[in-house]
């Protein structure tokens, strides 16, 4: 496939993890937050029930889930200092090229997820147990160009659309719209292959820097 660069399918292109920057950007310019050494990873998704002794590599059994996981520090202005978060969603493919992504709930948190407002650092809430949570949205990439967009997701009153783009065998970016009461922000991240990312990064971003949060 073109726009995956060698990739058979999305799943195999996403697989591995990623080193991430993100930039939070108000519609008038002004820069919210930034993340600039996050990690991110997509690996099989664990089975619902497993054997006491299989540990964190047991893997499910139809191999058509991939379990995303990212982590770090955000810099917000809003924010005295930075602040860690934690998230995990759940990506079931439906097709070579296409996805519907879920929340999952952290079986313990560690720190906070960063929802981000312009005037304030909302606390995630992230749950007791380890199911997954519920509908986040639907992706769908191009084979031939490597963009995608998703579905929408209303969170509350608060409207979130994203699209993305496969720049390099190596590197793409997420670039989501937040429109609400009280929100009104781009979220652009950039994701470049672990060992990889000071060559593609440059690609991608023009040598700039960049960084971000996501709904819940």
């Amino acid at each position: 496939m073109a726009g995956l660069y060698g990739a058979r399918s999305l799943r195999e292109y996403l697989s591995g993890t990623w080193h991430l920057r993100r930039t939070i950007t108000a519609r008038d310019g002004t820069v919210l937050g930034r993340v600039r050494d996050a990690v991110a990873s997509f690996v099989p998704m664990p089975r619902r029930s497993s054997p006491p002794d299989a540990g964190d590599d047991a893997c499910d059994d139809d191999g058509a889930r991939l379990l995303y996981r990212e982590s770090g520090s955000v810099d917000l202005v809003a924010a005295s200092s930075p602040l860690e978060f934690e998230r995990e969603y759940v990506y079931a493919f439906t097709g070579p090229t296409s996805a519907d992504v879920s929340f999952r709930v952290i079986a313990r948190s560690r720190g906070r997820l960063v929802r981000s407002r312009s005037d304030a650092v909302e606390e995630a809430a992230a749950g007791d147990g380890d199911s997954d949570g519920g509908h986040f949205h639907s992706l769908s990439v191009s084979a031939k160009t490597g963009v995608g967009e998703t579905t929408e997701h209303l969170c509350i009153a608060d409207l979130y659309r994203a699209s993305i783009e496969i720049a390099e065998r190596d590197a793409f970016t997420w670039r989501w719209s937040v429109v609400g009461p009280a929100k009104d922000y781009t979220i652009e991240s950039i994701f470049a292959r672990a060992g990889t990312e000071e060559e593609v990064v440059d690609v991608v971003a023009g040598g700039g820097d960049a960084a971000a949060a996501a709904p819940r």
